[in-house]
């Protein structure tokens, strides 16, 4: 009995061996984890934000194993989580005790440039990601200077460029508006689920897999399936004893029936005192 306990317990353990988290994305913001986090429940997959340990204000996305290479596939369509770009302050910041060349440092400062227009522009609820190259500074001559972008819009969502050429103006002041080439693009919306998600096959018990909807279900019904045949196999084994003690008993009383039956021929029979005065007078007659 406690060996078959052990084997449900196994098997149960087993059916249950799908579970479990994966970070499929980590060190973000947590502005970004919720955007990743609403990105994903979008097309049907569960995710959830963790903050980091030892990350000051970091946090990282998990979602289910079984899910986690959907939701990879997902995040590298969108382009999610963006790379990380450094902020102005860290572009302009002096990396060593020498004074960097004049060179160097015009191209840092267009650089730096370029980040404020990718924030500015990338705040727009349009706007889904956004590139920028600047060459003012670092221009041969002022003639020369130009400003790019690259803006990567959701689809269906408007944009207009007049307000994206008065953002580079106001990151880039002395720019000339004919030297700012903007380019709109629409990016590919990805099909959304509803409804639970997809219909995928999920590890189930050992080497089984089972479609993701079935696998609360199926799960219930293995245990409850497990439990019947253990009620069963218990109930049996009970009856088993209860027979086998019964003719354990059976068998003792017939020894003992066998042994009452022939106890008179191996002792004989004991005379009463009554008997043993009549057989004393025949004896003796003259008494």
């Amino acid at each position: 009995m406690r060996a078959w306990l052990v084997f449900v317990a196994v098997c149960c353990l087993g059916s249950l061996s799908g579970c479990g988290d994966s970070s499929v994305a980590d060190d973000l913001a947590q502005r970004e984890a919720n955007g990743i986090v609403a990105e994903l429940r979008e097309h049907g997959i569960e995710a959830v934000t963790q903050r980091e340990r030892g990350g000051k204000g970091r946090y990282s996305v998990s979602v289910p194993s079984s899910r986690f290479g959907e939701a990879a596939s997902i995040l590298s369509e969108l382009g999610l989580p963006a790379e990380r770009q450094p902020s102005f302050t860290e572009l302009v910041a002096s990396s060593g005790i020498l004074p960097n060349s004049r060179e160097v440092e015009a191209l840092r400062l267009d650089r730096a440039s370029a980040a404020e227009i990718e924030n500015l522009i990338g705040q727009h609820p349009s706007v889904s990601s956004v590139g920028a190259i600047v060459r003012i500074r670092s221009a041969p001559s002022p003639e020369a200077g130009s400003v790019s972008v690259v803006v990567q819009k959701r689809e269906g969502e408007p944009l207009d460029e007049l307000p994206l050429r008065d953002a580079v103006i106001r990151a880039v002041p002395g720019v000339k508006h004919d030297s700012i080439v903007v380019s709109i693009v629409e990016r590919r919306a990805l099909p959304k689920v509803s409804g639970g998600g997809r219909d995928e096959l999920v590890p189930f018990f050992l080497y089984w897999r089972v479609p993701q909807r079935d696998y609360g279900g199926l799960s219930i019904l293995l245990l409850g399936l497990l439990l019947g045949v253990s009620g069963l196999a218990a109930l049996a084994g009970y009856i088993y004893g209860q027979y086998s003690l019964s003719r354990h008993n059976d068998s003792i009383r017939a020894e003992a029936l066998d042994i009452a039956r022939t106890a008179p021929t191996i002792t004989g029979r004991l005379p009463r005192s009554g008997e043993d005065a009549d057989d004393a007078s025949q004896e003796d007659p003259e008494s």
